[in-house]
């Protein structure tokens, strides 16, 4: 009888112990479920957040190309990810088009933030200043006194204008480009009258970076059936 007794409460102990170890089991797995399930809902906010970015960014640039006689003109940005730092855009003042590709520095949400507080700067400071050089000084001091120091803004920038006649027969003018640029790459140019491709020289520092740096600004004549590109590094990061 004792033995019996003492098989029984082994077995009843055996059972307990069991239980215990299918609750913990259970209780273990409830906990991963609802960890998994939260960890679904924050990537979906993310995701959300992510896209309303994307959305904010692209409302940076044109939904179209300006028409302007005797040019053609397009610009496009394809992010990396969902959202970046670079956009571009065009601007009527003083009766000329301004044309400008702006890429802050970083990658993601951290350079879509700097673009966006950019974006509206620009559109500011662009109706106040006579000039390309005045602009990029009047950008240059207002970023410095915004952005951290880890933060600058790439900006290249052509402002198109009417240039002398090309043709005496037809009295037809030609165009003319203003370019400046701060940390760009270089425009590229493909100038058909002579079948070769020669890169702008433009340098100064990214704006933001230092509050007196100085800007020069290169004139460039455009003739029939030449090509003028302005690109950020994404597109050399993407060739390598």
């Amino acid at each position: 009888d004792i033995l019996r007794v003492g098989i029984f409460c082994e077995a009843v102990l055996l059972s307990l112990g069991l239980a215990d170890r299918i609750q913990l089991l259970r209780q273990r797995a409830s906990e991963h479920q609802a960890a998994a399930e939260q960890a679904r809902l924050q990537a979906q906010a993310a995701e959300g957040e992510l896209e309303t970015a994307r959305r904010l960014q692209q409302g940076l640039m044109p939904q179209s190309a300006p028409v302007v006689p005797g040019l053609e003109i397009a610009g496009r940005c394809l992010p990396a990810t969902h959202v970046g730092g670079d956009f571009f855009q065009y601007f009527e003042r003083h009766g000329r088009l301004a044309i400008c590709l702006a890429d802050a520095t970083g990658h993601a949400m951290d350079a879509a933030i700097p673009a966006v507080m950019f974006s509206g700067v620009l559109e500011s400071e662009i109706t106040h200043s006579d000039d390309l050089g005045t602009l990029y000084t009047n950008l240059n001091r207002n970023l410095h006194r915004k952005l951290d120091r880890r933060t600058f803004v790439c900006l290249a920038m052509g402002e198109l204008r009417r240039g002398p006649v090309a043709d005496a027969g037809s009295g037809q003018r030609a165009w003319m480009m203003q370019l400046a640029n701060s940390g760009c790459p270089f425009a590229v140019h493909y100038q058909a009258d002579k079948e070769d491709v020669v890169e702008h020289e433009v340098i100064a520092y990214p704006l933001g970076v230092r509050p007196e740096a100085s800007f020069p600004v290169l004139d460039v004549d455009l003739r029939p059936g030449d090509r003028l590109g302005l690109y950020s590094d994404g597109v050399v990061e993407a060739e390598g």
